[in-house]
This record gives structure tokens, C-alpha cells and sequence, in this order.
């Protein structure tokens, strides 16, 4: 179940997550982590910081909602696109935002070093 939307600004830019929590056990089992902001173009861009989901709870479809709640709220705010990073070893990570119309557009060298 979707447990909670929270929006709080942080400097120049809006900072959301949603979490999915377990109601029987009470606990997060899912978080996504996104943002709005202006870009240098003068467009507004959504950035999905981080997914995750807890292991047991994975391959039940909750990444992939999350990831389009985050981005129908992005859209709501105002974002003309939408960006991540992801490791290109992350099978399930590019599996997903595949499946959401996401292109692979750049490989940025050491990023996660």
C-alpha cells in the first residue's frame, strides 16, 4: 500500500519520495526518491534519485509503480522530461526504466566511483 507522499523544498528545488509499506508487518518495503528542477535550457526536469526495493518484495511489480507514481507527480509539477543514472551492470534497474519508454542516452565514465 502506498503509505505517503512527502514534498519539502530544498534550496532551488522540490525534493519527493513515496513509500510503500507493508501493512501487515508495518514496515517501508519500497522508497523512490525524485525531484524537480529547472535545467540550464530553462526546462523543467524530473530527476529520479533512487529506487529501492526490499529483496523479498522485488519481482512483484512495486519498483514499477513507484517509478510511475513518481513520474505522474513529476509531470503534475511540471517536468517537459525526465532523467536517472543507473549502473549498466543493473539488469532489473534497465529492465525497468526500459519497460517505463526510458533511453539509454549517455555512459558517463567512473560516475559511480
Amino acid at each position: 500500500m502506498l503509505d505517503g507522499t512527502c514534498t519539502i523544498p530544498v534550496i532551488r528545488y522540490c525534493l519527493t519520495w513515496l513509500q510503500l509499506q507493508d501493512e501487515e508487518l508495518k514496515k517501508i518495503i519500497g522508497v523512490i526518491v525524485c525531484k524537480l528542477e529547472t535545467h540550464r535550457s530553462g526546462s523543467y526536469r524530473g530527476y529520479i534519485a533512487m529506487l529501492a526495493i526490499e529483496k523479498e518484495y522485488r519481482g512483484l511489480g512495486l519498483g514499477t509503480r513507484l517509478a510511475r507514481q513518481a513520474i505522474e507527480c513529476l509531470e503534475q509539477a511540471g517536468a517537459d522530461e525526465m532523467v536517472l543514472e543507473t549502473e549498466e551492470d543493473n539488469v532489473a534497474s534497465l529492465k525497468l526504466y526500459g519497460k517505463l519508454n526510458f533511453l539509454r542516452t549517455k555512459h558517463l565514465h567512473r560516475y559511480y566511483l
